[in-house]
């Protein structure tokens, strides 16, 4: 967590002339026309914030610009990828988890794909209000790794900016991971962009 942004800040000091952090599209135009590498800081899962909207903030302010809604966790419990990653944070899971339903993982069907997201509860409580918060904030909400019904409340009933950027299209690779042609259109709709990952 704030280690890792504390190691960035310093690479940053250390090649000032080859890399700097952005915090807007305008920033990220001009390192390019300086011939730098432009970072975007990216908390890839919200259990860090600990359900506490101060928490957001202030990792906000230390430059976070985007925030995974979820990397598969839900309230009701977490794949293994999240395991794997929140060893320490998983007892956060059930009050800090910002989606219910764990996100479904393999490869499966277009059809027993709804059947599981008819069966799915999407944004919990603590995640309708972290959304919320993120809006004020001007920060992006990233979908990858997020349960379907998690994904579908998120884009019918918040504001916030979103992309998914790291999700292929599900009709080439029927990986619950991708996204269904309906959620590209969606999320096209809100301006959100996608970035394709070898999978």
């Amino acid at each position: 967590g704030s280690k890792m942004i504390d190691a960035v800040y310093n690479l940053v000091s250390k090649y000032p002339k080859k890399v700097t952090i952005c915090h807007s599209a305008k920033e990220v135009n001009q390192a390019i026309k300086d011939g730098k590498l432009a970072l975007i800081l990216v908390a890839e899962g919200p259990l860090v914030f600990q359900g506490k909207v101060d928490l957001l903030r202030n990792w906000r302010r230390l430059g976070i610009q985007i925030v995974n809604l979820s990397h598969g966790e839900g309230a009701e419990g977490f794949t293994k990828d999240a395991q794997v990653v929140y060893k320490h944070l998983l007892p956060l899971a059930p009050t800090s988890a910002w989606q219910i339903s764990t996100s479904s993982v393999g490869f499966m069907t277009h059809t027993k794909r709804n059947q599981l997201y008819k069966k799915e509860k999407g944004l919990s409580p603590i995640g309708k209000q972290m959304l919320k918060e993120m809006e004020k904030l001007g920060m992006i909400c990233d979908l990858s790794h997020a349960s379907d019904a998690a994904f579908w409340e998120t884009l019918e009933n918040t504001r916030v900016k979103v992309c998914a950027t790291h999700s292929n299209c599900a009709s080439l690779c029927g990986h619950t991971r991708n996204l269904t042609d309906d959620m590209m259109k969606a999320l096209a709709k809100r301006n959100g962009v996608m970035g394709a990952l070898l999978l």
